[in-house]
């Protein structure tokens, strides 16, 4: 299959709509959400199987890219207030747009 027919949906002219940052913020604080209720409410689930681990990782992983882009409103992420201040504390404060640390 040719690399031209299998992106000849992409708009190279405009690649991206007007509104997709907007989007982008909507979908990740849904997904903080998502991450909210497992640690509220399945977390004593994930210790009994051993993938605590990986939801802490996920989590960090997730929450970084948050920060460096400015994705997720400080507001939202008072859910997991404890688990995020002490990535914060643990890494060094909040980066990118949301700490004014864009482009360093």
């Amino acid at each position: 299959m040719s690399l031209i027919l299998l992106f000849d949906f992409c708009d190279t002219a405009n690649p991206f709509p007007r509104n997709f940052l907007q989007s982008v913020k909507v979908i990740y604080t849904r997904l903080f959400r998502i991450f909210a209720i497992v640690y509220t409410h399945h977390f004593s689930k994930l210790e009994q199987i051993g993938a605590v681990s990986h939801l802490n990782t996920s989590f960090k992983h997730f929450l970084f890219f948050v920060w460096e882009y400015d994705l997720v409103a400080p507001a939202e992420l008072e859910a997991l207030h404890e688990i995020v201040e002490e990535l914060r504390t643990r890494y060094g404060g909040s980066f990118g747009a949301a700490s004014g640390a864009k482009g360093k």
